[in-house]
């Protein structure tokens, strides 16, 4: 049988990793247990990982791309229309943590020292600089970044974090409605007066 390739190899210790790190925690797990999980030899995870913190970084990484990736879009199908982007802003993030509770639970826990180490900066800066120039276009003067991020994102995040910690109960997305018009009465609230 030959070989995988690399992105199959990739992908199998990456799914792996995402298994037994959500289940066991990341410290319990070892290069040995990624081996057996994965089929894949431990010479292979460290010429494509390099170590276990960097399996790490890659499934947070991955993750968190994938969630950059879906919030664009939704901004995008509303573009001028500030209040549809606001509410598809905030039903994605909500629907992001439905779709990927594992990869959420694992971004809550290790989004912080995956960022120490340079690998989230690069997608972080092309995300934020598209969803900016979203807010440039639909807010026009009265955008910012921050403002959005903490009246629009932040709330919806910590409803899905409450849920993949199995502290609340409902769905996120029943939460969309009500968030979607608290967030965008905030923005309009913080608009400076003409």
């Amino acid at each position: 049988m030959p070989p995988p390739a690399a992105t199959d190899t990739r992908s199998a210790v990456l799914a792996a990793a995402a298994r037994l790190f959500d289940a066991r925690g990341f410290a319990a797990v070892s290069i040995s247990d990624l081996t057996a999980a994965s089929g894949v030899s431990n010479g292979s995870i460290y010429h494509h990982f390099g170590s276990k913190d960097g399996v790490l970084a890659e499934v947070v990484a991955g993750a968190l791309e994938g969630y950059q990736r879906g919030l664009l879009d939704a901004l995008a199908q509303h573009d001028g229309d500030a209040e549809g982007g606001v509410r598809a802003a905030v039903a994605h993030e909500l629907a992001w943590f439905e779709a990927h509770p594992r990869e959420a639970r694992l971004v809550l826990a290790h989004r912080d020292a995956v960022a120490a180490t340079g690998r989230l900066r690069a997608p972080n800066r092309a995300a934020l600089a598209a969803a900016r120039a979203w807010l440039d276009g639909a807010l026009g003067a009265h955008a910012d970044a921050d403002l959005f991020h903490a009246l629009v994102l932040a709330p919806a995040r910590e409803i899905g974090a409450l849920w993949v910690a199995k502290r609340v109960k409902r769905r996120p997305s029943t939460f969309a409605p009500a968030l979607g018009d608290a967030a965008w009465a905030a923005l309009q609230a913080t608009a400076p007066t003409q």
